[in-house]
């Protein structure tokens, strides 16, 4: 009886052990299979905010493109990314992706862009993309939006004015981008749309850098040329893109441009000096010289203050945003100067001008446009021939050039030396009876010619002196 007793505690203190074992085994286990999951319960974090972008829009694809994201515990260079897009705005987290988006291709690690085939033309997607690490945990980034191009329809719009932008209203805070309307193989002008981007750093020159890397002010919109932006700091450089779309969704970025906003505490703009107003010297058939008075500012003193001259053949340059995106600049902007200089223009041309005044800070003022005509083309010679009071014949070369101005008119000079000693012939516009006359320097005498009112002297008929019924000697002037 005690040995079967024995043998019973026995088998018990056994069983006991074993169970003991089992369950510190299984205990093992459960701690084991759950450090996976336990210990890495947070998701990974969307890059870039979870900002979408997309590049290579046609009537049957697009590019996705997004930022790599992090997490707490998995590699960067681990994690996971599936792209999902719909025909509806459903796809906002990740269960709604999973549950109503379709799927391209399945989860692939370190990758930031996706091509999406297959879609319809003219349609618009949305798309999002999640991101898993190691754990299994996943998070969405932030749907977006996109246009599907026309079938036929693959040609991007282009940039107007060469896609130069331009700043006005520039302060502390804001300012101001300026540009010209794109056109398009397909879309009218007026239905093409635009979206400004901007960046402390110069990396959005391109559609897909600006939309994955710069910050848009608003949204799309139609036939505009000018976007406030606003919230800026003070005493820093922006860089600023535009970027075009056409109604199939075809891209096409303007030319990044830079501007400081001005120090915080002065976005008051300088004052044009003499009320704006420009005058005009030294004009002739080449060029000219524009003067004004200099300007003045609440911060930045008078002699610090920079002057920049622009001109254009359109009246399109009134403002300083106007004259610098339509105008031609001559220089750079030089400090503490009332007068400049413009050479090479054409001759009887009609030339619009303006000058912007800047401030330290980088504010600007334009002058008040004034426009200011050349000079027709000059002759560099003439030849004189003609009749003496004698009845004898005479012939010979005369020099010609241009002396001066008279009521918008021209004087005209001839060195007839060769023919009579001393003898000059100096032909000008005379403005009390509005005619062209004509002085000979032997004879101290003016006579006129009355058949011609125009903007060149005539070149025959011309008497030096007497009455018009009894010439002395009539000249005929000939071009060389």
């Amino acid at each position: 009886m005690k040995s079967v007793q024995r043998i019973g505690i026995t088998a018990l203190i056994l069983i006991t052990a074993l169970f003991s074992f089992i369950s510190c085994d299984n205990g093992s286990a459960s701690g084991s299979g759950s450090t996976g999951s336990s210990s890495d319960i947070t998701a990974p974090t969307a890059g870039n905010s979870g900002t979408i972008s997309f590049s290579t829009v046609s009537s049957s694809g697009v590019t996705v493109n997004w930022t790599a994201g992090s997490d707490d515990t998995s590699a960067q260079a681990d994690l996971e990314y599936l792209v999902y897009y719909s025909t509806s705005d459903n796809i906002d987290t990740a269960a709604n992706a999973v549950s109503n988006g379709t799927a391209a291709g399945s989860f692939s690690a370190n990758i930031s862009s996706k091509a999406v085939s297959g879609l319809t033309g003219s349609t618009t997607y949305y798309f999002n993309v999640l991101v898993k690490d190691e754990a299994g945990n996943t998070t969405a980034y932030t749907s977006s939006s996109e246009t599907t191009s026309a079938a036929g329809d693959s040609t991007a719009p282009t940039a107007g004015g060469s896609g130069v932008l331009s700043f006005s209203s520039v302060n502390s805070s804001s300012l101001t981008v300026n540009w010209t309307a794109g056109t398009d193989n397909v879309t009218a002008q007026a239905n093409l749309q635009y979206l400004v981007y901007y960046s402390a750093s110069n990396n959005i020159a391109s559609v897909s850098n600006a939309e994955t890397n710069g910050t848009a002010v608003g949204s799309y919109s139609s036939n505009i040329t000018t976007k406030a932006v606003t919230g800026l700091s003070a005493s820093t450089t922006y860089y600023f893109n535009v970027i075009i779309k056409d109604e199939a969704g075809n891209k096409t970025a303007y030319t990044t441009n830079s501007q400081a906003t001005s120090a915080a505490g002065d976005s008051t703009a300088p004052t044009a000096g003499g009320s704006g107003v420009l005058s005009f010297s030294s004009v002739n058939s080449s060029g000219l010289t524009v003067n004004w008075t200099v300007g003045t500012d609440n911060v930045t003193a008078q002699a610090n203050l920079q002057y920049l001259l622009y001109y254009s053949t359109s009246n399109n340059i009134a403002a300083a945003s106007t004259a610098e995106a339509n105008g031609t600049a001559v220089g750079a902007y030089v400090s503490n100067i009332a007068t400049k200089s413009v050479t090479g223009l054409s001759a009887s041309t009609t030339y619009y001008f303006n000058v912007i005044v800047k401030d330290e800070a980088g504010n600007k003022t334009a002058y008040s446009t004034n426009s200011q005509s050349t000079d027709s083309a000059v002759v560099t010679a003439y030849e004189v021939s003609g009749y003496d009071e004698a009845g004898l014949s005479t012939h010979g070369n005369g020099t010609y050039s241009k002396i001066s101005d008279y009521n918008g008119k021209v004087a005209y000079q001839f060195d007839n030396s060769a023919l009579y000693t001393n003898e000059i012939f100096t032909i000008r516009w005379e403005t009390l009876n509005s005619r062209w006359e004509i002085y000979n320097s032997s004879y101290d005498d003016w006579d006129y010619y009355n058949l011609d009112t125009g903007d060149t002297p005539p070149t025959s008929g011309w008497y030096k002196w007497g009455a018009e019924s009894s010439p002395d000697l009539n000249l005929t002037l000939t071009a060389q």
